[in-house]
């Protein structure tokens, strides 16, 4: 791919109606406030001509009424989902909802969409098709929220959403998204009404946390190498909360010690991932809300220090990305564009048939050489990244 997107128009783009004064200073949670500044969770969409010349009953060039139909649909949702167009303050303790809107900006570009999907180039996608590049703290604007669509010379489009994970985790982002769909094809009253405010959920400010030295609990000996599996919260809360909750409504269970010698498969790492999960329950969540949650924090902080491997999992298998139809057809391929922060990093997508899982992994070089080379992995996958 060697041509770059063409930005040809700049739009701000607000709530269709204005955030009522009581709700514009929204209080963080201590889950949200655990979540570190200006860290985004990019989506980037893809839809193909054939599903849009259906759509449209012909070919021709529909973008204009595409681009259209999202910029309206999109200042409703806003509405809805009003902390995407403010911007999370800097003391992490609360969010400016002062519907300052959302950048919606438009590209062309002279290739084929299938030429993306084919060979995908991760850091091409975030130079040529994101509104701002998410990992780059000197090119990050202040809004929570930004969007680019780019028509490719086929007909195809790609819809690049980075989300500020302030606001929400990637649960938040798939009912935004689904939100957003329904106005777009006028079945704005099958939405499900976010929860904004969880008072169960609301601490005090971060800085305010004591500092345990969680040294005292884990033994050296024991900190050999950890699996990290991020759990969605809302179903374990007792009572449970709605999975349209918005907010960072998960939980990092790390998995017990494994001491990583000679050959390790797949079915190892398997094994912690369970462990971790499992540990996650009710009686877990409520001992975690009330006392626990600070004990988790410094017992990836020792970790961390004693440069003990964590290998970080996150699924979104249960987050119908695919079924975001905004009136064109469903999308050919959703996909993120990687972490370049954070290494030993395994975030888990479905295919669009619903029978496999895309796994998008990030680790150091060399590892990577030695992970591609592993049998298990041949046998059971294709890499195309």
């Amino acid at each position: 791919m060697a041509a770059k997107a063409k930005i040809v128009s700049i739009e701000t783009i607000k709530p269709s109606t204005p955030t009522p004064k009581h709700l514009r200073d929204l209080k963080l949670s201590l889950l949200d406030q655990l979540i570190p500044h200006q860290i985004y969770f990019p989506l980037f969409l893809c839809y193909s001509h054939h599903d849009i010349n259906n759509a449209f009953g012909g070919t021709g060039d529909h973008f204009s009424i595409i681009s259209q139909k999202l910029k309206t649909s999109l200042s409703h949702a806003l509405t809805l989902y009003y902390p995407y167009c403010g911007k999370s303050l800097k003391d992490n303790i609360s969010i400016d909802c002062n519907d300052m809107g959302v950048a919606f900006i438009e590209s062309k570009v002279h290739v084929k969409l299938s030429d993306i999907l084919n060979n995908p180039k991760l850091e091409l996608l975030v130079k040529d098709f994101f509104p701002f590049d998410p990992f780059n703290f000197d090119e990050q604007p202040e809004a929570n929220l930004a969007v680019q669509l780019t028509q490719f010379s086929c007909g195809g489009i790609a819809l690049a959403v980075p989300f500020d994970h302030k606001v929400g985790d990637g649960s938040t982002s798939g009912y935004f998204l689904r939100a957003w769909a329904l106005l777009a094809t006028g079945q704005g009253s099958l939405i499900e009404a976010p929860q904004i405010e969880t008072s169960l959920l609301y601490f005090p400010p971060s800085r305010n946390i004591p500092n345990i030295n969680f040294r005292d609990v884990i033994s050296k000996e024991e900190l050999a190498s950890k699996v990290c599996h991020v759990v969605n919260l809302r179903s374990l809360i007792d009572p449970p909360l709605p999975e349209v909750t918005r907010g960072n409504l998960i939980v990092h269970s790390l998995s017990p010690s494994l001491e990583l010698k000679g050959e390790v498969g797949l079915h190892d790492f398997a094994e912690m991932a369970r462990k971790a999960v499992i540990r996650v329950d009710k009686d877990y969540v409520s001992k975690f809300v009330v006392d626990g949650i600070i004990k988790v924090v410094e017992e990836m902080k020792a970790t961390k220090e004693e440069g003990v491997p964590v290998y970080t999992f996150s699924s979104l298998m249960r987050v119908d990305f695919y079924g975001i139809d905004f009136g064109w057809g469903k999308p050919t391929w959703v996909g993120t564009v990687g972490r370049r922060r954070m290494k030993n990093a395994v975030m888990l997508f479905p295919t669009r048939d619903g029978k496999g899982t895309e796994a998008w992994i990030t680790l150091s070089k060399v590892d990577m050489v030695q992970f591609e080379r592993n049998p298990e992995l041949i046998q059971y996958t294709s890499v195309n990244c």
